[in-house]
């Protein structure tokens, strides 16, 4: 299981991205607001090659509430070679983003 953490930026960012030849398990996400006022999330599965875009959105304009987390870990996610996760918050610096995974191929 590997752990990768990070603060969210307002510009979107790969929080993981798949290394070449190799397939990752998403188990779970988990977005933290840190900050004092609310903090607005969007997340996207980013296929390799491909952009960060409505078409591949799977959080759209999520508020957090100060010192609320979100957990998403009821479902799985398989990415393959060159895929990502990228996110963003707004304001800048006010969501952590922690995600576990495993290597599965």
């Amino acid at each position: 299981m590997t752990l990768r953490s990070t603060l969210l930026g307002d510009v979107a960012g790969p929080i993981i991205q798949v290394a070449a030849t190799q397939q990752y398990a998403v188990t779970s996400m988990f977005f933290c607001n840190t900050t004092s006022s609310n903090s607005v999330l969007q997340v996207h599965l980013v296929p390799e090659g491909g952009t960060f875009r409505n078409d591949n959105k799977i959080i759209h304009n999520l508020t957090i509430t100060p010192g609320d987390t979100f957990t998403f870990d009821t479902e799985k996610i398989i990415l393959d070679s060159g895929d990502s996760i990228q996110a963003k918050a707004d304001p800048a610096g006010s969501l952590s983003a922690n995600i576990s995974y495993v290597r599965v191929a």
